[in-house]
């Protein structure tokens, strides 16, 4: 739940060495733990309407906080909890079959307790569901060739905190655990052509996933020699299972003409499960030689248990405030960091087999014997994924209400995993990959009085990698690995947003723009093989503009606001789907997207 959210903070390069598997960055949030005073709110209970092709159940987003003392001076708790509405409309396909709504939940239940002024307990437990029974509907993938979809995840966890001296220990332990399935509609064959899809979707799978994780840190009271250094020590023990369950049927890959051109089927054993364990401990120090300059040096070590090796990370990172004010900030700092591995990647060594007969113009004589492919994961002998960045970044204060900032960030990640193809239709996973993601991004923020804001950030980016393929039981693309841009690559970026009050009825406008490049895709053949290059060819650049007007009022002792909206103001094409096969009629028609869309919702904010 939003509102139960103090403070976000995202760390994409510079954070320190006590955060263990963060190969890609670092998201913190901190929640409500309740005070001495009763507090309620609720947001957004009255549902929003949609106008497209029609009048719908819209997105709907309501929100509930309540919170309160156990007991006063010593125990609180905070209670969140979150219902989510989101409706899809696939403007392609016929009315009655084109719509979708996913629903989600969420429940955070946080606990405090002062067990003295120097001991604090924290306990909490978060619970997520998701159900979505149009799972995958799309311009090309009709009604019948869509999944249910259902999901949870439990999160539990008990913290610690003991001041001994001018010493902190903070030690911890939580589970997370959850399962998910996902069911084709029925057992009809599941039939591919150049153009699109029909039939019902050839996989269902039932996949639960539990991790246990146990953390530890201390940390010193500020120490004297050559400046001020804070001292921290931690380790952490994590143990991860996973385990998948499949029901496939056979996929018939059509011509454009309807006779047979490839069928696929699925042997041996459906099932599989996994475990790991991890560790990992650190030393970091915090060091200020002189007022203006705070540098962090650490270094971690992280091993786990099915490869069997340490890897060790160093980090530094430097902060320098030039301006005695502190309205000019410098950052600069580089640094390893372990990349944890993903057991349902590594579970494909243990699925099903895929066989693929091919067959001739008449779709009735096979053309050769059939390719058996299967994927196997040779652990013993590889080594452990890492990344290693650099960044640097620069923020100032101008003025009294202007906020700029640049930064450069440079993520290389080593010994990355990826499927390579052998000889007999193996697929075996190999430790030669390497992605490199290089960004540049500008901002600036200028607030005009407490009731208007504008903001604006561009940024300029490649991502890219040795090893772009990612062939799969589902999407298995018969090439070797090439090299090529990653599937969310977008050199240009820029997005802008802001609020302002307008002398009409006193109401507040607000705005959101956001332009990209288009993201890069495969072009196939008939036989379902790999045409050019990977990800040679990208969708149509991305420009969506939105427009809201608000009205706020009392009644009855409450703020109350109407809002209306236009989504897409403009009517741009942002197309999400593309016929990428080369053999089809209508070869690189993109539809999808969300189109123009008018929205109205009725919202109540209050607070006891």
């Amino acid at each position: 739940n939003v509102d139960a959210v103090r403070t976000a903070t995202v760390m994409t390069g510079g954070y320190g060495a006590e955060y263990a598997h963060a190969g890609a960055g670092i998201i913190s949030l901190d929640t409500q733990s309740g005070d001495d005073h009763w507090r309620f709110g609720t947001t957004n209970f009255i549902p929003g309407v949609s106008f497209q092709q029609g009048t719908h159940f819209g997105n709907w987003y309501p929100r509930l906080t309540f919170s309160g003392p156990i007991k006063k001076g010593r125990a609180w708790f905070a209670e969140a909890a979150t219902l989510q509405h989101t409706f899809h409309l696939v403007k392609e396909l016929p009315a009655g079959q084109n719509t979708h709504s996913q629903w989600l939940g969420d429940n955070l239940l946080r606990v405090q307790v002062n067990l003295t002024p120097r001991n604090i307990l924290q306990g909490s437990f978060l619970l997520n569901r998701s159900s979505d029974p149009r799972q995958g509907l799309g311009p090309f993938s009709p009604l019948s060739t869509t999944t249910a979809y259902g999901a949870h995840r439990y999160f539990v966890s008990v913290r610690d905190q003991l001041w001994i001296g001018q010493t902190l220990i903070d030690v911890g332990v939580a589970a997370d655990t959850g399962s998910a399935e996902n069911n084709a509609q029925r057992r009809s064959p599941y039939i591919v052509t150049p153009s699109t899809t029909s039939g019902n979707y050839f996989q269902s799978t039932s996949q639960t996933s539990r991790r246990l994780q146990f953390v530890g840190n201390i940390t010193t009271e500020s120490l004297s020699w050559l400046g001020a250094h804070t001292l921290s020590v931690g380790w952490n023990a994590d143990a991860l299972d996973f385990s998948q369950q499949a029901s496939r049927t056979q996929i018939d890959f059509l011509r454009a003409d309807g006779t047979l051109s490839e069928r696929s089927t699925f042997t041996g054993p459906a099932a599989f499960r996994l475990s790991n364990t991890q560790a990992g401990g650190y030393v970091q120090d915090m060091w200020r030689p002189v007022k203006p300059i705070v540098i962090s040096a650490g270094v971690r070590a992280d091993w786990n248990r099915l490869i069997h090796k340490y890897l060790v990370e160093p980090q530094i990172a430097l902060n320098w405030m030039p301006l005695e004010d502190g309205r000019m900030k410098f950052t600069v700092s580089w640094g390893e960091h372990y990349q944890p591995l993903n057991l349902s990647t590594i579970g494909m060594g243990f699925d099903q087999q895929r066989t693929d007969v091919f067959f001739d113009s008449t779709g009735q004589v096979p053309l050769g014997p059939p390719v058996v492919s299967s994927f196997i994961a040779p652990l013993a002998g590889l080594s452990q994924p890492r990344f290693r960045s650099t960044a640097a970044e620069w923020d100032a204060k101008l003025h009294k209400s202007t906020f700029v900032g640049a930064s450069f960030l440079l993520r290389e990640s080593r010994d990355g995993l990826a499927w390579e193809p052998l000889p007999d239709g193996i697929f075996a996973l190999k430790d030669n990959r390497r992605d490199r993601y290089v960004a540049g991004e500008i901002w600036v923020r200028h607030s005009f009085g407490e009731n208007a804001l504008l903001q604006v950030d561009y940024t300029r980016s490649r991502a890219s990698s040795t090893e772009v393929l990612d062939p799969t039981l589902a999407n298995l693309i018969l090439a070797p690995q090439q090299p090529g841009p990653l599937l969310w690559d977008a050199p240009h970026h820029f997005v802008a947003s802001g609020w302002t009050p307008i002398p009409i009825w006193g109401l507040l406008l607000s705005g959101f723009l956001e332009y990209r490049t288009g993201f890069p895709f495969s072009i196939i053949n008939q036989q379902q093989q790999l045409v050019g290059s990977p990800n040679l060819v990208r969708f149509p650049d991305y420009f969506s503009l939105n427009l809201g007007v608000e009205k706020r009022f009392r009644f009855h002792g409450h703020q109350w606001a109407v809002r209306l909206s236009e989504i897409n103001l403009t009517g741009r094409d942002n197309p999400n789907s593309v016929v990428n096969n080369v053999d089809a009629p209508n070869f690189l028609s993109f539809a999808g997207g969300q189109g123009r869309a008018f929205t109205a919702r009725l919202r109540l904010v209050t607070q006891h």
